[in-house]
């Protein structure tokens, strides 16, 4: 991997995406990466944690479909959202759920 947070290619520029879109995929990517972390001692779980909140990780799923809802007239903002999905969780289907919805 070249360290490109953005590891799939795409048409269209991710640099020129909106911010709302830039910064849940950096947050997707930072929650999916956490998330597979093993918390070896008692240390690492308070780092892990730590990551966690700071990403947001249990809104992740909100987010994602608010983030969609604001650009679903746009194929190519939501084909990149569901692209990155795809590469993030396995499946576009695979996004954490919104909390709201379960409740």
């Amino acid at each position: 991997m070249t360290g490109d947070p953005f590891p799939f290619k795409t048409q269209y520029a991710l640099d020129e995406c909106p911010a709302d879109i830039q910064a849940l995929l950096n947050r997707m990517n930072a929650c999916a990466h956490f998330a597979g972390e093993e918390a070896y001692d008692a240390d690492r779980k308070v780092q892990i944690d730590a990551a966690m909140a700071e990403n947001q990780c249990e809104k992740l799923g909100c987010d994602f479909q608010k983030v969609f809802e604001t650009h679903e007239g746009d194929i190519v903002y939501t084909g990149i959202l569901f692209e990155y999905a795809r590469v993030v969780y396995g499946s576009d289907e695979a996004v954490p759920e919104c909390a709201a919805e379960i409740k």
